[in-house]
């Protein structure tokens, strides 16, 4: 974890690195999209420098069909306040175009000026395997001889781990891709079962809890740890397609499965940097001078894909409005529901939901509305679930927001306050 303060070269010298490093292309353009910056990266993917994009605009190079197609959307995705993509073909010094995932962002400068951020990601191969994909579903009707042959090539061809295992979990299919992933031979793993893969450090095993979903909902996504045959763990998306026999009954699972290891490393890290830079780390419980601060905080850490709980006394429009927070994160201290926003005015309810929050999947909780507690329930009974909560937040990795005026204290209950959260200015 990269621990910084608040040194503007400091933060300018992270931001350096990181888009220097970026495998993705990096550009920022006027609101009219004229470039003025292009990330070292972008040579190294399309083979223009620097001085050959200066002056052009990013239309240029896209694909004439693509922009004819998607313009209006692409307008419409350079507006809002979010990345936001679409999938363009974009044309490289060579004159071969490739296809792209263009991810766009508006901002604005300390001088007011509009600016659009561009991240453009290369997906051929992704391109390839949906035609490949689609190729599979259009040779379904064929005869039954001839697609079984087209099968086992292209199951031989997947990018992706694929397995295929029966209702008594015996592995019945192992591509070489699986070989490549886990390290196993088809013959070292065939009537074995998938649960071998998984890391003893996960427990339990989710292959079970797989099953009973797909007998629910036909497919179920899981992500966790599974281990190589020389010991590795790697984190795998395992993405699993019910299979049923000719009667309709269900007999076994198609696993497609990818090693997203290294994407979750990098996400791990901007989520680091983002803790860093927004002041606060993960497992620590904060006092905050305002909840316009405190939101801010939030909104910058769900960009990066913590989730996030709000207790507020906020209008709930201004808050999706502005920090594009979900309606069902956001939580109202009132005595009823306003504009279908789930409202609680009880101390206990409110320690309950947190803690579910924290069992589910953690993040950053915003409580606010801590003076109108106060002034229902004491001062005391306020303090005491904070303590309770405090040590929740360190075991869950999460990081605890609570803005309030202190002013509205008395020295006593702000230096009890102030012994169990941190004071950020």
């Amino acid at each position: 974890m990269i621990l910084l303060n608040s040194n503007p070269k400091e933060k300018e010298e992270i931001y350096r690195i990181l888009i220097e490093n970026a495998m993705d292309s990096l550009i920022l353009c006027d609101e009219k999209l004229n470039l003025i910056y292009t990330s070292p990266s972008t040579e190294r993917i399309f083979g223009y420098n620097q001085d050959e994009l200066n002056g052009h605009n990013a239309f240029e190079f896209f694909h004439a069909e693509d922009i004819s197609e998607h313009e209006a959307r692409l307008k419409m995705i350079i507006e809002v306040k979010e990345f936001s993509s679409i999938e363009f073909r974009v044309k490289k010094k060579n004159g071969d175009y490739i296809w792209c995932d263009v991810a766009t962002k508006a901002i604005q400068t300390d001088k007011q000026e509009n600016r659009i951020v561009v991240v453009l990601r290369e997906i051929n191969k992704r391109k390839e395997m949906q035609e490949k994909l689609e190729e599979f579903g259009a040779l379904c009707d064929m005869e039954l001889n001839t697609t079984k042959k087209y099968l086992e090539q292209l199951i031989s061809r997947l990018p992706l781990a694929l397995v295929a295992w029966d209702k008594d979990c015996k592995i019945k299919t192992w591509n070489p891709k699986a070989t490549q992933m886990f390290g196993f031979s088809e013959t070292e793993f065939l009537e074995k079962s998938p649960e071998d893969l998984f890391s003893l450090t996960q427990s339990p095993c989710p292959i079970k809890s797989i099953w009973n979903q797909l007998l629910k909902e036909e497919q179920a996504i899981f992500v966790g740890e599974n281990k190589t045959k020389d010991g590795k763990i790697i984190i795998c998306n395992w993405t699993n397609m019910l299979l049923r026999d000719e009667n309709g009954d269900p007999n076994g699972v198609l696993s497609m499965i990818q090693d997203i290891t290294d994407k979750k490393k990098l996400e791990e890290r901007l989520r680091d940097i983002e803790y860093s830079l927004s002041g606060v780390k993960a497992g620590e419980s904060y006092l905050i001078g305002s909840i316009q601060h405190s939101l801010k905080i939030a909104f910058d850490l769900l960009s990066h894909g913590v989730k996030g709980l709000f207790i507020v006394r906020e209008n709930p429009d201004s808050l999706i409005k502005n920090y594009n927070f979900n309606r069902e994160d956001i939580i109202l201290l009132s005595k009823k529901p306003i504009k279908q926003i789930k409202a609680l005015n009880d101390l206990q309810d409110i320690a309950i939901t947190i803690t579910k929050f924290l069992n589910d999947s953690g993040g950053v909780v915003v409580m606010g509305g801590i003076e109108y507690l106060i002034s229902r329930y004491g001062f005391n009974p306020v303090f005491m679930m904070i303590q309770e909560k405090r040590f929740e937040f360190l075991d869950a990795g999460a990081t605890l927001l609570v803005p309030i005026n202190l002013a509205t204290l008395d020295s006593k209950e702000k230096g009890l306050l102030e012994s169990e959260l941190k004071l950020l200015d």
